[in-house]
């Protein structure tokens, strides 16, 4: 191989190995450290987006999080209206039921200038890892 190509080979490989969000401020989406993202969130240095819908989220949510439905930040009639108020320089941990809905839009967030990153673990293991519910 010439040193050219390797070093395209090598470019592409770190792009590709990099993905998410491509902000300094935040690293990309996914093996989010929950400790430091529970310490971020509950000083308020971060933003936790939960992006369940509003039944999941009348049915258990965390304190700190503020709700935003994957089906309103998708549909950009309601997108707005749903992300006023939230900074493109706060910092914005995603979280959904599973981690699915959270990485997808964190990524769309990424996309639209946010500097979001997503928690993709299921609620259960965030409530074990110290995000706390409203007493019932």
């Amino acid at each position: 191989m010439t040193l050219p190509l390797i070093a395209v080979l090598l470019c592409f490989s770190l792009l590709m190995a990099v993905g998410g969000c491509q902000s300094s401020a935040v690293p990309p989406s996914g093996n989010v450290e929950l400790a430091k993202a529970l310490r971020e969130v509950e000083s308020d240095q971060a933003l936790l987006l939960d992006v369940r819908e509003d039944d999941e989220w009348q049915a258990q949510h965390f304190i700190k999080a503020r709700l935003a439905p994957s089906s309103k930040l998708r549909d950009e009639a309601t997108r707005v209206a749903t992300l006023q108020g939230i900074s493109k320089e706060q910092k914005i941990y995603t979280h959904c039921k599973k981690g699915g809905r959270a990485r997808q839009c964190a990524d769309m967030l990424c996309k639209l200038g946010y500097h979001a990153q997503a928690l993709e673990v299921p609620y259960e293991t965030l409530k074990q890892a110290g995000f706390q519910e409203p007493v019932k």
